[in-house]
């Protein structure tokens, strides 16, 4: 074989290899990411506080109505069973109090009276019922008739179009890259052993001479 045509059928050989390696490791990823199933999450928004929500639009109701130690005490309500039973029912969740417990996320917005409640499912409708459910049922039990306190949910979950994971564009790009650096790797570690074995080959017809 003419030496230029074995620089072509190396060149050739050593794209085959990065191309098989990116494949290959996009494929795992994606695969590993359709296994691993997808997790949708919605948010209802509950406002606390001494009197119904006044604020301009675009704004939050300010701390000074409620006691941040006391809304704090709320959110750990969400996840309790006086919340989670009742949800679960009203919301026809198909799910245990443990299971709802330990998907729901509470959180609230820094200097606001405001308790956001996010349930994670593998069910984007799910998800959204069950934020939903258990926004109300938290309103509910914060608000218990006669009590000056007030609760209300200001922002119903809407139903996500995009899961929160798996990230299978993230992961499937950080693989493209690894199978391009293993790739481009093993040709270069082929080059560098041909040439180490050249330059051995020259080395003794030097020394022979």
């Amino acid at each position: 074989m003419p030496l230029g045509d074995f620089a072509v059928l190396l060149r050739w050989r050593s794209v085959a290899i990065v191309l098989g390696c990116l494949l290959v490791a996009v494929t795992v990823a994606y695969s590993a990411d359709s296994l691993v199933g997808r997790t949708y999450a919605a948010t209802a928004r509950v406002y606390v506080g001494v009197a119904a929500p006044v604020a301009a639009p675009g704004q939050l109701p300010t701390v000074s109505a409620f006691s941040r130690d006391q809304l704090t005490a709320f959110s750990a309500l969400a996840v309790g069973s006086t919340v989670t039973a009742p949800a679960r029912a009203s919301g026809k969740l198909d799910m245990t109090d443990s299971e709802l417990a330990r998907s729901i996320e509470i959180t609230s917005p820094t200097e606001t009276t405001l308790v956001d409640v996010t349930v994670s499912s593998g069910s984007a409708r799910e998800s959204a019922r069950a934020a939903n459910a258990v926004a109300e049922q938290l309103a509910a039990v914060i608000a218990d008739p006669g009590s000056s306190i007030k609760a209300q949910v200001v922002e119903p979950a809407d139903v996500p179009s995009n899961p929160v994971a798996p990230f299978t564009r993230r992961n499937v790009g950080l693989a493209a890259v690894i199978g391009l650096v293993i790739g481009a790797g093993w040709c270069l570690r082929g080059s560098l052993m041909r040439e180490i074995d050249t330059s051995w080959t020259r080395h003794r017809r030097n020394a022979s001479t």
